[in-house]
């Protein structure tokens, strides 16, 4: 159960995310710890509302420490020192990590070399340049610690880092108000071989194909 409740905590952390690129910080921290509710580890997205704001810091930066608090109180604080000796003492292993990490390296230094491409403010550009640099330090932590399930984990939620900048690409290299196509294709055929390489050679896609949901048992 475990990926299948992080999968909920995912989703709502990224509405939680689009309520911080609108800058309604309340929604933002109300909706990760809804999140966490389904899944713990998404706590740790706190953090981003006080490293993309300029302005405000010191008002966020006590908001922040109170809702960490609040939340490592109710989620984290029976459960702490278990979820530490699972996720770095024991050094359990993910295989998938390299794959899921390095998927997020690509958009990553593509939006940081050409940041100026992108249409967005100044609040989503430091916002995502960090979703970016946070993307290519758990890269890098991956072959200079043991702990890939726990770097694996938290990898998960920078996924939207892909879908934002790979949303762009097809705009942004290519003609003004015009759309390449070819990377269009590109993109499309770039997820369709990660999920035929998974569905045929990943050693645990048996358990997940095909998946039953209990709302559809015995039809």
């Amino acid at each position: 159960m475990g990926y299948t409740r992080q999968s909920v905590a995912i989703g709502i952390s990224m509405i939680a995310v689009i309520m911080l690129t609108k800058q309604r910080f309340f929604y933002f921290f109300i909706l990760l710890m809804l999140a966490a509710l389904f899944h713990k580890t998404a706590l740790l997205l706190f953090g981003l509302a006080f490293l993309a704001s300029s302005k405000n810091r010191f008002i966020i930066s006590i908001a922040l420490i109170i809702l960490l608090y609040i939340g490592y109180v109710s989620f984290l604080s029976e459960s702490f020192s278990l979820l530490f000796q699972y996720y770095v003492l024991d050094e359990y292993q993910s295989e998938g990590a390299l794959i899921r990490v390095s998927m997020l390296l690509l958009p990553s230094l593509i939006f940081l070399i050409w940041p100026h491409r992108f249409s967005l403010n100044s609040f989503q550009l430091r916002l995502w340049k960090w979703f970016a640099r946070i993307s290519i330090l758990l890269f890098v932590l991956l072959f200079i610690t043991s702990a890939s399930t726990a770097i694996d984990r938290l990898a998960l939620y920078f996924l939207p880092i892909q879908m934002i900048i790979f949303s762009y690409m097809p705009e942004i290299f290519y003609k003004k108000g015009e759309i390449n196509h070819l990377i269009v294709l590109g993109i499309i055929g770039y997820y369709a071989l990660v999920l035929f390489v998974w569905l045929n050679f990943a050693t645990f896609s048996v358990f997940w194909t095909p998946y039953s949901n209990f709302l559809f048992l015995g039809i």
